[in-house]
């Protein structure tokens, strides 16, 4: 039995070592553990934390009384109430998971050794949330199930993680953030916004990619829930001087994954470029380019008109829910969500987070819908 401890007090020590740049996200390993064992050894972890390291080789301290001490307390602690236990992490679990108090600022640059890769979009996610607290002042939160809020791994030669964020509003049915970080492996910052199903506003969104160190995919579009002419000059005229500013760095979007006859406008900003410069804050044209666009979403909405029926809100969910469709059998990002993060948690990510419409078409499944 004591080997049997020891073994799992390496396993769990190693997450620690994942987070223990910082406290909270020792405490974000606490909530994510699924059992009342993990759960307690890591406790003694926050308070032992200087066994971390050594445990993180997976071998047993080097001065073996203090490390039996250390065991011996940790399974005096696996003894505690397990209702007791449920009730103070659920308690941590409600302050972690609100997307409001998490929001990046000083926090997320944390993500990040200071010798590491910087956050190359960490400007246009505050500048985003800054123009949403502005333009959308009833904006509320919609907590996270913690392994949603935060995943990590240690794949890779920087690891990985992934960190998310969901609102929504009166006008916005739903509003989600993503930023992925794994070092000089890449790095992406993506936004969706679903508008209420009273409007057939298109969606709004934003891809912003690094692979690598340089090789940058920056992508902005209003989604149109409708390919006709008429629908697309009444939601996306409003871009035309805009994108017409950047005609000379706007590419062609490959055909490989995405059909750009399909939830594309023809007025999308599709930049591949190695300039970092470009989107640069303040001044980078592709960060205006940024600002433009998340202005005129804003301006669309704001004057959008609209039908609360129940014909015209169901018309409005079911396209909503077929863009999920469509981008959860193609999104590439999948792929390395899977490669990174397993490929039972990428599943419940991508059909519970990212794209709930393509979990709504399957009423055989009953999992939790952040939608």
């Amino acid at each position: 039995m004591q080997a049997d401890s020891q073994c799992h007090t390496s396993s769990v020590a190693r997450l620690c070592v994942v987070f223990s740049r910082e406290s909270s996200w020792l405490s974000a390993a606490l909530l994510r553990s699924k059992t009342c064992r993990e759960r307690q050894t890591l406790c003694s972890c926050v308070d032992k934390s200087q066994f971390a390291a050594t445990f993180s080789s997976g071998r047993p301290p080097p001065d073996s009384r203090r490390g039996q001490k250390w065991l011996g307390r940790t399974q005096a602690q696996l003894a505690t109430s397990e209702a007791a236990e449920t009730e103070r992490f659920d308690s941590q679990c409600s302050e972690l998971v609100g997307s409001l108090d998490r929001f990046p600022d000083d926090r997320l640059q944390k993500v990040a050794h200071p010798s590491a890769t910087p956050l190359l979009f960490l400007e246009h996610i505050q500048y985003q949330w800054k123009t949403l607290q502005e333009r959308v002042p009833d904006l509320a939160d919609l907590p996270l199930p913690p392994e949603i809020a935060l995943q990590t791994s240690a794949k890779g030669k920087c690891g990985a993680r992934v960190e998310n964020w969901a609102f929504q509003s009166d006008t916005m049915r739903r509003v989600r953030m993503t930023y992925f970080y794994s070092g000089d492996g890449g790095q992406a910052y993506n936004c969706l916004v679903y508008p209420d199903t009273r409007f057939d506003v298109p969606l709004l969104g934003v891809d912003l990619i690094c692979l690598g160190k340089d090789r940058i995919l920056y992508v902005i579009d209003f989604q149109p829930l409708q390919m006709s002419d008429d629908y697309l000059e009444k939601y996306t005229a409003i871009l035309a001087p805009v994108h017409e500013q950047y005609l000379d760095l706007i590419g062609s979007m490959s055909a490989k994954h995405f059909d750009e006859a399909q939830f594309f406008s023809k007025r999308m900003l599709f930049v591949r470029t190695a300039d970092t410069d470009l989107f640069k804050a303040p001044h980078g044209r592709l960060f205006h380019a940024l600002m433009e666009y998340l202005a005129a979403y804003h301006a669309v909405l704001e004057r959008a008109v609209p039908d609360g029926s129940a014909d015209a809100r169901q018309a409005v969910q079911a396209a909503q829910d077929a863009y999920d469709v469509y981008s959860e059998q193609r999104d590439p990002a999948i792929g390395l969500f899977r490669s990174y993060f397993g490929h039972e948690w990428a599943e419940s990510f991508t059909k519970d987070f990212l794209f709930p419409g393509s979990r709504r078409t399957d009423a055989k499944d009953e999992h939790f819908d952040v939608s």
